[in-house]
C-alpha cells in the first residue's frame, strides 16, 4: 500500500500538451495525489486501488493511482483503464515498432509535404537536435507505454513530447483518456464497449485475436464485472 501512496504522489502533466492545435506548453494537470486527497472517502478509495493489484506484477501495481487520476480528469471509470493497462502491457513500459502502419499510413502522409505532424516535428527537434525526420516517422507508427499509445494518435490529442516521454506512465495515461474520451466513452459505458473503441476505434469493431478474452481472465481476477 506504501507504494501506491508514494506514486500518486507523482504529479500529471509536464506541459508536453497543447491546447487544439496550439505548439505551446501548458500547466501541469491535477495529479492523482490532488484526487486522493479530496476523495469523499479516502479509506474505501486507497481499499479500491489495493483491490486492482496483482500481486506478480509491481509495474501495474504502481500505476494504479496514474490510472485513478487520468479516470478523474476524463470521466472514465478506474476499472476500465485497469484492464485495458493489463491487458495491453500488464503494466510493463514497452516500445513497439509496427513498419505495416509506416507503409500504409505514415509514408503516404507526408508524400505532399506539410501535414499535421510536421509542426510537431519541428517543435520536438528544438528540443533534440539528433532527430531526424525518417526517426520521427518510426515514432508515428509506434506504440509506447503501459498503454500501448500510437505516437500518432497522442499527438491528434495534444501530445507535444518524444516517443519517451510518451511513454512515461503519467503521460501514457492522459493520452489513452483523451482518446477514449474523444471517442464519447463515459462512466456509463460498458467495459466491452470501452475494450473495442480503445483497440479499435470503434464501439463495432473487432479487436485483436485474444484480446477480449485475455481483458475477460483480468476481471474474473480481480472481481471486476465484464459488462458488454
Amino acid at each position: 500500500m506504501k507504494q501506491i501512496l508514494a506514486a500518486a504522489l507523482i504529479g500529471a502533466g509536464i506541459g508536453l500538451f497543447a491546447r487544439r492545435e496550439e505548439l505551446v506548453e501548458v500547466p501541469s494537470m491535477q495529479p492523482a495525489s490532488a484526487f486522493i486527497a479530496c476523495a469523499e472517502n479516502r479509506d474505501d478509495l486507497i481499499s479500491r486501488l489495493k483491490r486492482l493489484e496483482v500481486p506478480s506484477l509491481p509495474e501495474y501495481n504502481r500505476l494504479l493511482p496514474v490510472l485513478y487520476g487520468a479516470s478523474k480528469r476524463h470521466g472514465l471509470v478506474l476499472e476500465h483503464l485497469a484492464v485495458i493497462c493489463l491487458a495491453e502491457s500488464q503494466g510493463a513500459s514497452s516500445t513497439r515498432f509496427e513498419p505495416a502502419f509506416l507503409r500504409r499510413y505514415i509514408e503516404p502522409a507526408f508524400k505532399d509535404g506539410q501535414n499535421k505532424f510536421t509542426k510537431v516535428y519541428s517543435l520536438v527537434k528544438k528540443k533534440d537536435r539528433s532527430l531526424t525526420m525518417q526517426r520521427f516517422k518510426k515514432w508515428l507508427a509506434s506504440s509506447a507505454g503501459p498503454l500501448q499509445v500510437m505516437y500518432s494518435v497522442a499527438i491528434e490529442h495534444g501530445f507535444r513530447g518524444s516517443l519517451a516521454e510518451l511513454a512515461q506512465p503519467v503521460n501514457n495515461a492522459e493520452c489513452a483518456a483523451r482518446y477514449l474520451k474523444s471517442k464519447d466513452m463515459t462512466e456509463d459505458s460498458s467495459l466491452e464497449t470501452v475494450l473495442r473503441v480503445y483497440n479499435t476505434g470503434s464501439a463495432k469493431g473487432i479487436p485483436k485475436k485474444g484480446y477480449l478474452d485475455r481483458a475477460r481472465e483480468y476481471c474474473i481476477y480481480l472481481g471486476v464485472p465484464y459488462e458488454k
